[in-house]
């Protein structure tokens, strides 16, 4: 993952999470194959215990001072094969989007939208 488009491959940036494979968010079937549109993908950081990782994570993210920009979002589709992604990340709502327990932020996503892949 990598803040801005078009960002190559060598230049990603690991992230930590679960959940961030690509999702449709409708399917059309016909006799020439299926058709996905509205890809996404939403990873999910199961425990951010300090307010300084919620800071770099955003910060890796270009999403510190913004509510939303452009990455390259690198992940699995529905074939588990591995695809580079232009796309939209969201700043999380951790208070209404994930758990406040003991302190601790828990299941904090980041929503990736309008996935387009990007071909190599």
């Amino acid at each position: 993952m990598a803040p801005g488009h078009d960002v190559p491959l060598e230049d990603l940036v690991a992230v930590d999470c679960r959940n961030g494979e690509v999702h449709a968010s409708e399917r059309r079937y016909s006799i020439g194959g299926v058709q996905e549109f509205g890809l996404y993908s939403a990873p999910v950081f199961d425990v951010i215990e300090w307010f300084d990782e919620y800071e770099v994570e955003l910060t890796k993210w270009g999403l510190w001072t913004v509510k939303r920009g452009p990455v390259t979002w690198y992940t699995q589709d529905a074939n588990f094969e591995w695809r580079r992604y232009n796309g939209t990340a969201i700043r999380p709502q951790p208070v209404e989007q994930g758990r406040l327990e003991d302190f601790f932020l828990q299941e904090v996503v980041i929503m990736v939208r309008n996935l387009v892949e990007i071909g190599e």
